[in-house]
Order: C-alpha cells, then sequence, then structure tokens
C-alpha cells in the first residue's frame, strides 16, 4: 500500500479521478451546475502535498541524516557529522564515537574530498532500528594524500545501522565497510593503506 506520508502522488491521483467524476456527473446532469463541487479534487490534492511536506517518515528522517553527512563530508565539515552520530557508536575499527571523530579529524584537516555520490541497495527500517547497504563513490580532491598515493576514486560499498532516539530522531550507531572497488574488504584491511 502506499505511504501518503512520504509522496503526495497518490492522492493527487486520486484528485484527477474525482475531477474527472465530478466533469462526468456535471455532464450528465447539465441543469445543475454546482461548481463547488470542483474544490473537492483541489482540497484532495492540497491534502496529499500537505501531509507529504508536514508529517515525516522514519525513511525521509534516515535520508535526510545521510544527506546531512554526506554533505558536511564534502564540504570536509567534521562537525557536520559529529551530530549525526550516536553517542554508543561502535564499529569493528573504531571503539567508541569519539575515536571515529578524531579519525574524521584528522582526515578532513587537508583537502580530501571533493565529492561524494551514494546509491541505496537494500534498506531496512524497523522502528527502533535501520539497516542499510549502499555503494558510495568517493572522488578525492586532487591536493589529497589519497589521490596522489592510492588513486582519485574510490567505490566502496558500505553496511549502516541508524537507531531511533528517544526525540524520534535517528542516528549513525554502526558503520561496516564491505567492499572496496569491487573487492570484498573490511576496516582491518584497509587499515594498512597510508590514508
Amino acid at each position: 500500500m502506499w505511504n501518503f506520508f512520504e509522496q503526495p502522488w497518490t492522492l493527487l491521483g486520486a484528485a484527477i479521478i474525482a475531477l474527472l467524476i465530478l466533469l462526468l456527473l456535471r455532464g450528465m446532469f447539465s441543469g445543475k451546475r454546482f461548481w463547488q463541487l470542483l474544490l473537492v479534487p483541489v482540497l484532495v490534492a492540497l491534502i496529499g502535498f500537505g501531509l507529504d511536506h508536514i508529517v515525516k517518515t522514519d525513511n525521509e528522517k534516515i535520508r535526510a541524516v545521510l544527506k546531512a553527512v554526506i554533505q558536511a563530508a564534502e564540504e570536509e565539515n567534521p562537525d557536520g557529522i559529529e551530530p549525526f552520530i550516536a553517542d554508543n557508536y561502535k564499529d569493528s575499527l573504531y571503539s567508541n564515537k569519539q575515536r571515529l571523530m578524531h579519525f574524521y579529524r584528522a582526515r578532513l584537516a587537508e583537502p580530501t574530498v571533493e565529492q561524494i555520490i551514494t546509491t541505496i541497495i537494500n534498506s531496512e527500517i524497523t522502528s527502533p532500528t535501520a539497516n542499510f547497504v549502499f555503494t558510495v563513490r568517493v572522488v578525492f580532491d586532487d591536493q589529497s594524500y589519497v589521490a596522489q598515493t592510492y588513486k582519485k576514486i574510490v567505490l566502496a560499498k558500505l553496511q549502516m545501522s541508524l537507531a531511533k532516539q528517544g526525540d524520534e530522531n535517528w542516528l549513525i550507531n554502526r558503520i561496516e565497510l564491505l567492499e572496496v572497488d569491487l573487492q570484498p574488504a573490511n576496516w582491518s584491511t584497509i587499515r594498512q593503506v597510508p590514508w
């Protein structure tokens, strides 16, 4: 079933169907012109767009977190990443949020990232947790150490776990590396890469 809160198009389609039915009925009963009935499809369409704008679903909140983190990484702003990392963050390389943020601050202090493009492969949202598997195409800055010693473009596959907080916001609590340039990898395998 369509989720009216994630997109207005279902109710917009219903509004168009209602408009067609009303125009058909108006043609059949030409003696009575009830122009006020034409407001019904307009009202249904406005409700659809209003619901989409007002109510934010878990999926929309999670995608907003991903977008904000990617934008902060492109701007080389670790302070923009930190609010989206849960206090109980832990992955196979970083035992807590402080170590992860120390890594980001050290790496993003110099020109590093030029562009990040993500594609979500799989998502599973079962509130209060969510798991995403996605690919990340990172284009490194020409002046970055990675671009000069390794390569300019890296394709990686990641798994990210998020947890819903008490204030209904979603925060990242785990990121695991699955592949680098279509080869199986994890955080410990790239630890040897001097970046």
